[in-house]
C-alpha cells in the first residue's frame, strides 16, 4: 500500500500560497505560506500512512492469528 500524495500536498500548499497572496497581496508571503503548507501536508499525509499501514498488519495478523488458532483445534491441539 505504500503509495505517497506528494502531489496532493504541493497542491494543497499552492492553493494557501495563492490564498495569503489574494488576501495581502503580498507576493513573498504567499511563496513562504505554500512552501510552508506544502511540507506540513506531505508530513501529516505520510503519518496518515503510516497509521494506516501499521492498521492493515495488525488486522493481517489477527486473522493470521486466529486461522492459525482454528487448525490447531482442528488437528487436536497444535503441532507434535
Amino acid at each position: 500500500m505504500r503509495r505517497t500524495y506528494w502531489p496532493t500536498g504541493i497542491l494543497l500548499g499552492a492553493l494557501l500560497g495563492f490564498l495569503v497572496y489574494a488576501g495581502t497581496e503580498n507576493i513573498a508571503l504567499g511563496i513562504l505560506a505554500g512552501i510552508g503548507a506544502s511540507v506540513v501536508a506531505i508530513l501529516v499525509i505520510l503519518g496518515i500512512e503510516k497509521l494506516i499501514n501499521k492498521g492493515f498488519d495488525a488486522g493481517a495478523a489477527a486473522i493470521s492469528n486466529a486461522v492459525q488458532k482454528s487448525r490447531d483445534k482442528k488437528n487436536g491441539g497444535g503441532a507434535k
